[in-house]
């Protein structure tokens, strides 16, 4: 299979850059490894402990599918044999992080063969390093990173140089895999129905050519999920039981996630993806948005209802996903590439549409400075658990509050304390902040999942709190508008 177009293939430049952007991934995850605490990640330790304690390979509780539980047994064992003294979960955060990132080189490849643009795939690249979002979550020793690498993998073989036969196996193979990472992954066999059906009503193929391509990705989905998830016919009741578990988890909502199913959820997401996904800064995120808007849109005009595909696919699962009371905003990490590729596609549409002169080179030098500035945002908030031990709190806090002179601040005890204040309880108002450690407050069941909620977090830039009210990581203070301790 080749990726690069043929015209490109022998340029150093088109090979170096996606390495580039995967070696930043992998620093600036690297430097922020040691963070917080995951709910999934200990229990994927603790069934393999289990599993290797009762001699079995298949896991039992929670954890359909399994390709999260193997790569958990595989670094177990290769762990225990070095004889590793380092943080396992450490380790474990490593190899998540390298699978998660391999993301932006398929990103990159995808966008530059579509587009035959190296600025453009750039940018496509640029854009998931560019997301916070996209670099915690990809810290995280649990199934959603990998998941949606498999998937944007799974989508770019389709467009790749090779025999239509080969593309429809490999890449139902890998949406196999996909799903065997996470259920939900496997939506991106809607790319592939695509595929198929486009040739029914756009290459003058007949219903039995369809037919057969239709075994085809029957065939090989069902062998990658099975690779990945022996148990779904191994332990077929078990199977089931914990499908019917998910759904009912997702149906009801998850503590703090909880949101109302279908308009409500589905505003939510539309917001997180507008502002939040693509940048710290709404502005670039937006922008990023109207890229990828463009970039459907120029699809759409030109009839690549493939590409047009890339854009149907990540509506029906928002909308699928709406559909449930439980909003974790890690679910979304799967559109984030589909988005990068289409912001691309929409970069080079309307680069193709500028005038020549000073104008063609401000936008594009507008927005790569925009992604690159959004790059080093996201590198700086990493530095802040690198060098956590270094934070001065205290410090941190007494500078916002002089840089704020017009708000007035009701300190908790233990926000006070750290400057030497006394904790006070005025009235609530319009212009009163309340200012605490967050271990003094505990997370109400409904804090999570409202966007730019709290006023300023000082401390690590590990999570968005705005989403992640319930997580617990290190302490920090919190700056909330209109509420007292």
């Amino acid at each position: 299979m080749r990726w690069l177009p043929s015209d490109l293939q022998k340029k150093w430049l088109v090979q170096m850059i996606p390495a580039v952007l995967f070696l930043w991934l992998m620093l600036n995850g690297v430097l922020g490894l040691r963070f917080g605490q995951h709910w999934d990640e200990g229990l994927f330790v603790h069934q393999v402990w289990k599993a290797q304690q009762e001699h079995t390979l298949l896991p039992h509780e929670y954890i359909y599918p399994s390709f999260s539980f193997d790569v958990v047994l595989v670094a177990t064992k290769i762990y225990q044999t070095l004889g590793g003294s380092n943080d396992f979960q450490v380790c474990l955060r490593f190899i998540f992080l390298t699978i998660t990132s391999l993301t932006v080189i398929w990103v990159y490849l995808l966008t530059l063969k579509i587009t035959k643009n190296l600025l453009a795939a750039t940018v496509g690249g640029l854009v998931v390093c560019a997301s916070f979002e996209l670099s915690y979550h990809s810290r995280w020793a649990v199934a959603d990173g990998p998941a949606a690498q498999f998937a944007i993998l799974s989508t770019a073989v389709l467009f790749c140089d090779a025999s239509r036969g080969k593309k429809l196996i490999f890449s139902a193979l890998i949406a196999g895999v996909a799903a065997g990472t996470k259920y939900t992954a496997g939506i991106v066999c809607l790319n592939i129905l695509i595929f198929i059906f486009r040739s029914t009503f756009g290459l003058g193929a007949n219903w039995k050519t369809v037919t057969r391509e239709l075994l085809m990705l029957f065939v090989g989905f069902s062998v990658g999920f099975l690779l990945t998830t022996p148990g779904a016919v191994l332990e077929w009741v078990s199977f089931i039981v914990d499908i019917g578990f998910q759904r009912k988890v997702y149906a009801s909502g998850h503590y703090g996630h909880t949101v109302s199913a279908g308009l409500e959820h589905f505003w939510k997401i539309s917001q997180y993806v507008g502002l939040v996904l693509f940048a710290k800064i709404p502005f670039v995120s937006l922008l990023v948005l109207l890229l990828a808007v463009t970039g459907t849109v120029s699809a759409w005009v030109r009839k690549e209802w493939d590409q047009f595909g890339l854009f149907i696919v990540m509506l029906a699962y928002v909308i699928y996903v709406s559909a449930f009371r439980a909003m974790i905003v890690r679910n979304l990490l799967y559109i984030l590439p589909y988005f990068a590729v289409l912001a691309g596609i929409g970069f080079a549409a309307i680069s193709r549409k500028l005038p020549s002169g000073k104008v063609s080179v401000l936008f594009p030098s507008v927005i790569v400075l925009l992604l690159l500035f959004s790059c080093a945002q996201v590198m700086a908030a990493s530095l802040t658990i690198f060098h956590k031990r270094d934070l001065n709190l205290a410090g941190e806090l007494e500078r916002y509050v002089k840089q704020n002179p017009d708000k007035q601040f009701a300190f908790s005890p233990g926000a006070a304390a750290l400057i030497h204040a006394p904790p006070n309880k005025p009235a609530p108002a319009a212009n009163v902040y309340a200012v605490y450690l967050k271990s003094e407050k505990p997370a109400p069941d409904s804090v999570s999942n409202r966007y730019h909620h709290f006023e300023k977090v000082i401390g690590i830039e590990d999570v968005n709190l705005d989403y992640y009210a319930d997580w617990s990581g290190d302490d920090r203070i919190i700056v909330e508008k209109s509420v007292v301790p």
